[in-house]
């Protein structure tokens, strides 16, 4: 059986970027022993045959096609247990050792920023019909030459359709005399009579009275409310606030994180309330659960992504945004931060 069943690709041109002695193995098979070998956005595995220990022919697969990458466990002498997903439903385990783990997490960074810069659809734009009858009958695009004559006939008339809602029966005749109707005449109009007034009153020479005068009526109007928010903001409403701040140094769940163009206000249980203005702020990270294993040691759910606020003095606050892909939230950010002096990683 092929090592790589699903996901393979030609062999890259350029030179390996890192290179690994480990094993490969199904999520509950054994374990084999293999060669990694990494090039760009393409990844080798050579399967070590059991009894003659060759290395067998390299497979290789395209990082693009990984959905995700998980540690599993520690490490155990020098060699990290990771699991390797497709989108093609291929799972796989491996042990690599730290230095090739970080090349890989490296090339899936590189790889997720190129596909966040490219443009949303390379497809060209769709040519818009204007309404109304066809031009002429249809006329078919002529067919291939290696088809059969017999299909580039073309094909009989259909049958006259007769609808289902027609009524049985012979055919209604072309003119029908419609009915006599009797056309009864409206009533007199009836004149009420005009109404006796009293004459105006008088007017003293040189004043005009207004037109309209009504009463003058005084009406309470209660002040509007100043607005809450400040410019732009980002809601981020199932965050998890993993510590970092001199304030608060317990993790709380079921908190609210909002990014305004001014500070990052994280509100939690109870009276917790966390500002961090961004003039403190050198630079914001968004990793998504696989970097940010591997590069801060944080567990988040597969789901979430791990927002790093890193102070001047050195400080993170780190938080956890459940059910947030990390590519659009990374976008948000940029773009509400485009007049700070914060780096977005």
């Amino acid at each position: 059986m092929s090592t790589v069943e699903h996901g393979a690709m030609t062999a890259p041109s350029e030179e390996p970027d890192a290179v690994c002695r480990g094993w490969w193995a199904e999520p509950a098979g054994e374990r084999q022993g293999a060669l990694f070998m990494l090039a760009g956005t393409a990844m080798g595995v050579s399967v070590m045959d059991v009894v003659t220990g060759d290395l067998a022919r390299p497979e290789w697969v395209d990082l693009a096609t990984v959905v995700h990458l998980d540690a599993l466990g520690d490490p155990e002498g020098g060699v990290q247990t990771v699991e390797l997903g497709l989108s093609t439903g291929l799972v796989r385990t491996a042990g690599w050792t730290g230095s090739f783990c970080d090349a890989v997490v490296d090339a899936l960074h590189r790889l997720v920023e190129a596909l966040a810069a490219a443009p949303a659809s390379t497809q060209p734009p769709l040519a818009v019909v204007p309404a109304g009858p066809p031009a002429g009958p249809f006329v078919a695009d002529p067919l291939p030459p290696e088809f059969p004559a017999a299909l580039a006939a073309p094909a009989p008339d259909p049958a006259p359709v007769t609808s289902p809602f027609a009524p049985a029966g012979p055919a209604a005749p072309a003119s029908v005399d419609p009915p006599a109707v009797e056309v009864t005449p409206l009533p007199e109009p009836v004149v009420a009579p005009v109404p006796d007034l009293p004459p105006p009153a008088a007017v003293e020479p040189g004043v005009t009275p207004p037109p309209f005068a009504p009463q003058a009526t005084t009406v309470p109007v209660e002040p509007a409310a100043a607005p809450a928010g400040i410019g732009t903001s980002l809601v981020l409403e199932d965050v998890v606030y993993l510590g970092g701040h001199p304030s608060e140094t317990k993790k709380k769940k079921r908190c609210t994180a909002t990014l305004t163009e001014v500070a990052v206000v994280v509100d939690g249980p109870g009276e917790m309330s966390i500002t961090v203005p961004w003039s403190e702020v050198t630079s914001v990270e968004v990793q998504n659960s696989d970097e940010a294993r591997f590069r801060m040691n944080l567990r988040v759910h597969r789901d979430a992504s791990a927002v790093i606020l890193t102070q001047h003095d050195g400080t993170k606050v780190l938080l956890e945004a459940r059910d947030c892909p990390t590519i659009p939230l990374r976008s948000a950010v940029v773009q509400l931060l485009v007049d700070q002096p914060v780096e977005v990683v």
